[in-house]
């Protein structure tokens, strides 16, 4: 699991607070090894009708910044060390908190587009997210951290669990329409003649093995345009996965070739289009 130098931006989303949850494991991680950093004690997940929960528990303490790395597929030789998702929680000194969630596109990490939803409470960390829409299906392995920042240095770090073995965890319940069955009908281009130096946007139908459309899932979206790669951005929602792209400019006559995924890992399923640039 990638273990980061620094953790000052982190993505994040905690969960409303209930009292029973399917599937709920807790994880505990010794007490008193956290320096000045906080000292994570204790992290709670569960998933109910596909939506995964963390409760992250311990000495917590504005200032600092808190992260989950999560190997959605357990292997260690995929992703950044392992890792495919990094979900966290950044705290300011002055309270505000900043939440964002990213995924390692094979050589960096970049904004994931996962609905994630947070709350704090005094001494506890809460969040969670679609497991559809982080390319979850089964079980994955996670590590959870702790930084405290002074000056933009790093002061003090705790991960949990101790140990370099990371903690697993297998859902309870398996999403409905997950995107590893997906399957991606003819894609539909706005406008129908890409112009250079403008937006294109590539759209097309997404259904699951049994017909249904899905609702939510993970998208990713590149093309290659005069031997230039253009990443775009991607997103399935309401049975439409949707990429979107912006032409280069000085490219017109000439035509470009991409490709929509959706899923992840071995759950992906690839939709090739083409268009000609005026």
């Amino acid at each position: 699991m990638k273990r980061f130098t620094a953790m000052t931006a982190v993505i994040a989303g905690c969960i409303a607070a209930a009292t029973a949850f399917a599937g709920e494991k807790a994880f505990t991680d010794g007490a008193g090894d956290a320096s000045t950093a906080p000292d994570l004690t204790s992290v709670t997940v569960s998933d109910t009708n596909g939506f995964i929960a963390f409760k992250i528990t311990g000495n917590l303490a504005p200032s600092t910044s808190y992260a989950i790395f999560i190997d959605t597929d357990r292997n260690p030789t995929t992703g950044d060390d392992g890792d495919e998702l990094w979900v966290g929680l950044d705290q300011e000194a002055d309270g505000k908190t900043y939440w964002y969630a990213d995924r390692w596109n094979g050589s960096k990490w970049e904004r994931a587009g996962i609905d994630v939803t947070a709350r704090s409470y005094p001494g506890r960390e809460e969040l969670g997210f679609r497991a559809a829409e982080a390319g979850i299906t089964g079980s994955f392995d996670f590590v959870v951290g702790s930084t405290k920042m002074v000056a933009d240095a790093v002061e003090g770090r705790d991960w949990a669990p101790d140990s370099i073995v990371p903690w697993t965890y297998e859902l309870a319940t398996q999403p409905a329409t997950t995107a590893g069955r997906a399957v991606i009908g003819p894609v539909r281009l706005a406008p129908v003649r890409a112009v250079a130096g403008k937006p294109l946007t590539v759209r097309a139908m997404v259904r699951n093995a049994t017909g249904q459309l899905l609702s939510t899932g993970v998208a990713t979206c590149s093309a290659r345009i005069a031997g230039r790669a253009v990443r775009g951005r991607a997103s399935v929602s309401s049975g439409t996965a949707t990429c979107k792209l912006v032409m280069p400019k000085r490219t017109s006559g000439t035509t470009g070739r991409g490709s929509l995924v959706v899923g992840a890992g071995a759950q992906a399923v690839t939709k090739p289009f083409s268009f000609r640039i005026s």
